[in-house]
Protein backbone atom coordinates (compact mmCIF):
# COMPACT_ATOMS: atom_id res chain seq x y z
CA UNK A 1 0.00 0.00 0.00
CA UNK A 2 3.14 2.55 1.36
CA UNK A 3 4.73 1.70 -2.29
CA UNK A 4 0.98 2.83 -4.41
CA UNK A 5 0.78 5.64 -2.24
CA UNK A 6 4.41 6.61 -3.43
CA UNK A 7 3.67 5.99 -7.20
CA UNK A 8 -0.04 7.72 -6.92
CA UNK A 9 1.61 10.86 -5.21
CA UNK A 10 4.32 11.22 -6.82
CA UNK A 11 4.56 9.40 -10.31
CA UNK A 12 8.03 10.70 -11.01
CA UNK A 13 9.62 9.53 -7.90
CA UNK A 14 11.21 7.14 -9.66
CA UNK A 15 12.85 9.71 -12.00
CA UNK A 16 13.26 12.37 -9.45
CA UNK A 17 15.54 9.61 -7.46
CA UNK A 18 17.35 8.52 -10.54
CA UNK A 19 18.19 11.84 -12.12
CA UNK A 20 19.99 13.12 -8.27
CA UNK A 21 22.17 9.76 -8.42
CA UNK A 22 23.02 10.91 -12.02
CA UNK A 23 23.96 14.36 -11.37
CA UNK A 24 26.36 13.10 -8.39
CA UNK A 25 28.22 10.98 -10.93
CA UNK A 26 27.02 7.50 -9.98
CA UNK A 27 26.26 4.86 -13.00
CA UNK A 28 22.24 4.94 -12.65
CA UNK A 29 21.41 2.41 -15.49
CA UNK A 30 21.78 -0.94 -13.77
CA UNK A 31 19.78 1.05 -10.37
CA UNK A 32 16.95 1.87 -12.94
CA UNK A 33 16.69 -2.03 -13.61
CA UNK A 34 16.81 -2.84 -10.17
CA UNK A 35 13.84 -0.36 -9.10
CA UNK A 36 11.52 -1.45 -11.43
CA UNK A 37 12.00 -4.89 -11.49
CA UNK A 38 11.54 -4.29 -7.39
CA UNK A 39 8.59 -1.65 -8.14
CA UNK A 40 6.07 -3.88 -5.85
CA UNK A 41 8.58 -3.02 -2.68
CA UNK A 42 9.57 0.15 -3.81
CA UNK A 43 10.12 1.71 -0.39
CA UNK A 44 12.47 -1.25 0.66
CA UNK A 45 14.10 -0.99 -3.09
CA UNK A 46 14.70 2.16 -2.74
CA UNK A 47 16.22 2.08 0.83
CA UNK A 48 18.69 -0.78 -0.45
CA UNK A 49 19.82 1.48 -3.09
CA UNK A 50 20.29 4.66 -1.04
CA UNK A 51 22.27 1.91 1.60
CA UNK A 52 24.86 0.96 -1.60
CA UNK A 53 25.16 4.16 -2.36
CA UNK A 54 26.22 5.31 1.07
CA UNK A 55 28.38 2.08 1.70
CA UNK A 56 29.93 2.58 -1.71
CA UNK A 57 31.26 6.12 -0.54
CA UNK A 58 32.75 4.86 2.77
CA UNK A 59 34.57 1.71 0.47
CA UNK A 60 35.79 4.23 -1.73
CA UNK A 61 37.22 6.44 1.12
CA UNK A 62 38.89 3.78 2.40
CA UNK A 63 40.74 2.84 -0.92
CA UNK A 64 41.24 6.55 -1.62
CA UNK A 65 43.13 8.25 0.91
CA UNK A 66 45.75 10.87 -0.13
CA UNK A 67 48.73 8.78 1.26
CA UNK A 68 47.90 6.24 -0.99
CA UNK A 69 48.14 7.86 -4.62
CA UNK A 70 51.98 7.67 -3.76
CA UNK A 71 52.02 4.61 -2.05
CA UNK A 72 50.09 2.03 -4.40
CA UNK A 73 49.86 -0.52 -1.72
CA UNK A 74 47.37 -2.47 -3.73
CA UNK A 75 49.13 -2.70 -7.03
CA UNK A 76 46.62 -0.71 -9.00
CA UNK A 77 43.38 -2.99 -7.28
CA UNK A 78 42.81 0.44 -5.60
CA UNK A 79 41.94 2.16 -8.92
CA UNK A 80 40.42 -0.65 -10.70
CA UNK A 81 37.82 -0.80 -7.54
CA UNK A 82 37.13 2.39 -7.07
CA UNK A 83 36.33 2.92 -11.00
CA UNK A 84 33.72 0.06 -10.86
CA UNK A 85 32.34 1.62 -7.50
CA UNK A 86 31.02 3.70 -9.48
CA UNK A 87 27.89 1.53 -10.29
CA UNK A 88 26.87 1.24 -6.77
CA UNK A 89 24.99 -1.89 -7.49
CA UNK A 90 28.56 -3.89 -8.13
CA UNK A 91 29.58 -2.68 -4.19
CA UNK A 92 28.53 -6.22 -2.88
CA UNK A 93 31.29 -7.67 -4.80
CA UNK A 94 33.84 -5.14 -4.68
CA UNK A 95 33.70 -4.84 -0.78
CA UNK A 96 33.86 -8.45 -0.58
CA UNK A 97 37.03 -8.65 -3.26
CA UNK A 98 38.54 -5.92 -0.93
CA UNK A 99 37.76 -7.98 2.42
CA UNK A 100 39.24 -10.68 1.16
CA UNK A 101 42.46 -9.10 -0.46
CA UNK A 102 42.82 -6.67 3.07
CA UNK A 103 42.62 -10.41 5.14
CA UNK A 104 45.94 -10.76 3.41
CA UNK A 105 47.62 -7.22 3.23
CA UNK A 106 45.93 -4.94 5.01
CA UNK A 107 44.36 -6.71 8.08
CA UNK A 108 45.66 -3.16 10.68
CA UNK A 109 42.69 -1.26 7.89
CA UNK A 110 39.98 -3.76 8.65
CA UNK A 111 40.55 -4.04 12.45
CA UNK A 112 40.74 -0.28 12.51
CA UNK A 113 37.49 0.02 10.28
CA UNK A 114 35.37 -2.06 12.53
CA UNK A 115 36.48 -0.48 15.71
CA UNK A 116 35.41 3.24 14.19
CA UNK A 117 32.96 4.59 16.53
CA UNK A 118 35.14 3.17 19.10
CA UNK A 119 37.72 5.29 18.24
CA UNK A 120 35.60 8.40 17.03
CA UNK A 121 33.90 7.96 20.21
CA UNK A 122 36.33 9.02 22.69
CA UNK A 123 37.61 12.19 20.12
CA UNK A 124 40.57 9.68 18.78
CA UNK A 125 39.60 9.74 14.78
CA UNK A 126 42.50 11.40 13.78
CA UNK A 127 44.42 9.03 15.95
CA UNK A 128 43.32 6.02 14.18
CA UNK A 129 44.03 7.61 10.65
CA UNK A 130 47.22 8.72 11.91
CA UNK A 131 47.72 4.30 12.90
CA UNK A 132 46.26 3.89 9.42
CA UNK A 133 48.28 5.92 7.34
CA UNK A 134 51.79 4.91 9.31
CA UNK A 135 50.67 1.36 8.91
CA UNK A 136 50.07 1.82 4.94
CA UNK A 137 53.27 3.47 4.71
CA UNK A 138 55.63 0.71 5.92
CA UNK A 139 57.82 -1.59 4.17
CA UNK A 140 55.85 -4.59 2.63
CA UNK A 141 58.88 -6.31 5.10
CA UNK A 142 58.13 -4.59 8.23
CA UNK A 143 54.59 -5.07 7.75
CA UNK A 144 54.83 -8.45 8.96
CA UNK A 145 55.91 -6.75 12.40
CA UNK A 146 52.57 -5.63 12.52
CA UNK A 147 50.79 -8.82 13.98
CA UNK A 148 51.74 -7.95 17.13
CA UNK A 149 50.34 -4.85 17.06
CA UNK A 150 46.80 -5.54 15.14
CA UNK A 151 45.04 -6.80 18.18
CA UNK A 152 45.99 -3.65 20.43
CA UNK A 153 43.75 -1.55 17.22
CA UNK A 154 40.75 -3.09 19.19
CA UNK A 155 41.05 -0.03 22.08
CA UNK A 156 41.19 3.50 21.29
CA UNK A 157 42.75 3.79 25.00
CA UNK A 158 46.13 1.80 23.87
CA UNK A 159 47.40 4.38 21.18
CA UNK A 160 50.42 5.46 23.20
CA UNK A 161 51.57 1.25 23.14
CA UNK A 162 50.67 1.32 19.15
CA UNK A 163 52.35 4.69 18.74
CA UNK A 164 55.70 3.22 20.57
CA UNK A 165 55.52 -0.25 18.47
CA UNK A 166 55.19 1.57 15.50
CA UNK A 167 57.56 3.82 16.05
CA UNK A 168 59.93 1.08 16.71
CA UNK A 169 59.19 -0.83 13.56
CA UNK A 170 59.91 2.57 11.54
CA UNK A 171 62.77 3.40 13.15
CA UNK A 172 64.59 0.08 12.24
CA UNK A 173 63.38 0.47 8.58
CA UNK A 174 64.91 3.79 8.45
CA UNK A 175 68.18 2.48 9.24
CA UNK A 176 67.46 -0.21 6.64
CA UNK A 177 66.74 2.18 4.05
CA UNK A 178 69.88 3.93 4.92
CA UNK A 179 71.96 1.59 4.55
CA UNK A 180 70.31 0.35 1.31
CA UNK A 181 70.93 3.79 0.31
CA UNK A 182 74.40 4.42 1.36
CA UNK A 183 75.70 1.48 -0.60
CA UNK A 184 73.53 1.80 -3.50
CA UNK A 185 75.21 5.32 -3.67
CA UNK A 186 78.30 4.09 -3.59
CA UNK A 187 77.53 1.53 -6.45
CA UNK A 188 76.41 4.49 -8.38
CA UNK A 189 79.32 5.91 -8.04
CA UNK A 190 81.49 3.09 -9.16
CA UNK A 191 79.70 3.44 -12.77
CA UNK A 192 76.64 0.98 -12.12
CA UNK A 193 72.88 2.13 -12.87
CA UNK A 194 70.93 1.99 -9.59
CA UNK A 195 68.03 4.40 -10.41
CA UNK A 196 65.33 1.58 -9.50
CA UNK A 197 66.11 1.42 -6.09
CA UNK A 198 64.34 3.90 -4.72
CA UNK A 199 60.97 2.03 -6.30
CA UNK A 200 61.99 -1.08 -4.49
CA UNK A 201 60.84 -2.93 -1.42
CA UNK A 202 63.46 -3.68 1.42
CA UNK A 203 63.71 -7.04 0.29
CA UNK A 204 64.50 -6.51 -3.26
CA UNK A 205 66.15 -3.41 -2.79
CA UNK A 206 68.83 -5.34 -0.53
CA UNK A 207 68.63 -8.69 -3.29
CA UNK A 208 69.28 -6.00 -5.99
CA UNK A 209 72.30 -4.54 -3.48
CA UNK A 210 73.56 -7.99 -2.62
CA UNK A 211 73.85 -8.82 -6.82
CA UNK A 212 75.16 -5.42 -7.74
CA UNK A 213 77.92 -5.88 -4.89
CA UNK A 214 78.79 -9.37 -6.92
CA UNK A 215 78.92 -7.44 -9.93
CA UNK A 216 80.62 -4.76 -8.39
CA UNK A 217 83.36 -7.28 -6.88
CA UNK A 218 83.65 -8.79 -10.35
CA UNK A 219 84.27 -5.77 -12.28
CA UNK A 220 87.14 -5.29 -10.27
CA UNK A 221 88.85 -8.33 -10.54
CA UNK A 222 88.73 -8.07 -14.06
CA UNK A 223 89.91 -4.55 -13.60
CA UNK A 224 92.96 -5.67 -11.52
CA UNK A 225 93.25 -8.30 -13.96
CA UNK A 226 93.47 -5.80 -17.01
CA UNK A 227 96.69 -4.27 -15.35
CA UNK A 228 98.00 -7.20 -13.98
CA UNK A 229 97.71 -9.43 -17.38
CA UNK A 230 97.42 -6.60 -20.56
CA UNK A 231 98.68 -3.03 -19.29
CA UNK A 232 102.49 -4.38 -18.82
CA UNK A 233 102.78 -4.96 -22.36
CA UNK A 234 100.26 -2.09 -24.22
CA UNK A 235 98.63 0.62 -22.34
CA UNK A 236 96.59 1.38 -25.02
CA UNK A 237 95.07 -2.51 -25.41
CA UNK A 238 94.44 -2.34 -21.44
CA UNK A 239 92.29 0.86 -22.26
CA UNK A 240 90.24 -1.17 -24.85
CA UNK A 241 89.65 -3.91 -22.45
CA UNK A 242 88.84 -1.01 -19.78
CA UNK A 243 86.42 0.18 -22.07
CA UNK A 244 84.96 -3.30 -22.66
CA UNK A 245 84.37 -3.61 -19.17
CA UNK A 246 83.02 -0.53 -18.37
CA UNK A 247 80.48 -1.19 -21.33
CA UNK A 248 79.03 -4.22 -19.19
CA UNK A 249 78.34 -1.68 -15.78
CA UNK A 250 74.93 -1.28 -16.78
CA UNK A 251 73.79 -4.90 -18.35
CA UNK A 252 74.40 -6.88 -14.84
CA UNK A 253 75.01 -9.88 -16.46
CA UNK A 254 77.67 -12.11 -15.37
CA UNK A 255 78.10 -14.23 -18.06
CA UNK A 256 79.37 -11.28 -20.18
CA UNK A 257 81.90 -10.19 -18.00
CA UNK A 258 82.99 -14.11 -17.22
CA UNK A 259 83.08 -14.25 -21.08
CA UNK A 260 85.31 -10.91 -20.85
CA UNK A 261 87.75 -12.39 -18.38
CA UNK A 262 88.08 -15.34 -20.81
CA UNK A 263 89.13 -13.03 -23.45
CA UNK A 264 91.46 -11.24 -21.05
CA UNK A 265 93.10 -14.54 -19.94
CA UNK A 266 93.91 -15.66 -23.12
CA UNK A 267 95.50 -12.74 -24.22
CA UNK A 268 97.16 -12.38 -21.30
CA UNK A 269 98.73 -16.12 -21.56
CA UNK A 270 99.28 -15.46 -25.24
CA UNK A 271 101.63 -12.17 -24.63
CA UNK A 272 103.59 -14.14 -21.73
CA UNK A 273 104.13 -16.56 -24.11
CA UNK A 274 105.64 -14.47 -27.10
CA UNK A 275 107.81 -12.76 -24.44
CA UNK A 276 108.46 -15.95 -22.79
CA UNK A 277 109.63 -17.56 -26.69
CA UNK A 278 111.32 -14.46 -27.83
CA UNK A 279 113.36 -14.21 -24.51
CA UNK A 280 114.49 -17.72 -25.06
CA UNK A 281 115.60 -17.14 -28.80
CA UNK A 282 117.91 -13.59 -27.01
CA UNK A 283 119.01 -16.40 -24.79
CA UNK A 284 120.15 -18.67 -27.30
CA UNK A 285 122.16 -16.03 -30.01
CA UNK A 286 123.86 -14.68 -26.66
CA UNK A 287 125.17 -18.22 -26.41
CA UNK A 288 125.96 -17.96 -29.92
CA UNK A 289 127.81 -14.96 -29.64
CA UNK A 290 125.72 -12.45 -30.36
CA UNK A 291 125.43 -9.19 -27.65
CA UNK A 292 122.62 -7.02 -26.64
CA UNK A 293 122.53 -4.11 -23.59
CA UNK A 294 120.23 -6.58 -21.93
CA UNK A 295 120.57 -10.27 -21.43
CA UNK A 296 116.57 -10.25 -21.86
CA UNK A 297 113.17 -7.97 -22.57
CA UNK A 298 110.75 -6.58 -20.23
CA UNK A 299 106.91 -7.18 -21.40
CA UNK A 300 106.45 -3.21 -21.85
CA UNK A 301 109.21 -3.69 -24.83
CA UNK A 302 107.73 -6.91 -26.55
CA UNK A 303 105.52 -4.94 -29.18
CA UNK A 304 108.13 -3.44 -30.67
CA UNK A 305 110.90 -6.54 -30.31
CA UNK A 306 108.35 -8.43 -32.23
CA UNK A 307 107.68 -5.45 -35.21
CA UNK A 308 111.86 -5.32 -35.67
CA UNK A 309 112.33 -9.31 -35.23
CA UNK A 310 111.86 -10.50 -38.83
CA UNK A 311 115.02 -8.01 -39.93
CA UNK A 312 116.63 -8.59 -36.24
CA UNK A 313 116.72 -12.23 -37.33
CA UNK A 314 117.96 -12.12 -41.25
CA UNK A 315 121.22 -10.44 -39.88
CA UNK A 316 122.03 -12.18 -37.06
CA UNK A 317 121.28 -14.90 -39.65
CA UNK A 318 123.79 -13.69 -41.81
CA UNK A 319 126.22 -12.72 -38.80
CA UNK A 320 126.42 -16.32 -37.73
CA UNK A 321 126.27 -17.61 -41.40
Amino acid sequence: MEEENMTETNPNWLDNHIAEWADDGWETAEISQYLEANDSAATEALMRVEYLIQATKSLIERMGHDWLERLDISGGLFSEWIDALNNPMDFPDINERYEQWAKINRRWELVLENNRRDWESVMMGEERMLVLARCDALDESSKLQLNLIIPLMNDPHLFSDIDAQLSEIEQNEARQKRTIYSAAQALQEAGHNMDNIAEMNLVDALQEIAQRQRLHNFHEMIRLQIIDEIAEFDDQLADKYEAERKLLLGSGSEADLTELSKQISSMGSDLKSRLYHLNLEIANWIDAGIKFSTPSIVARDLFEWEINLPELTKEIDEHLA
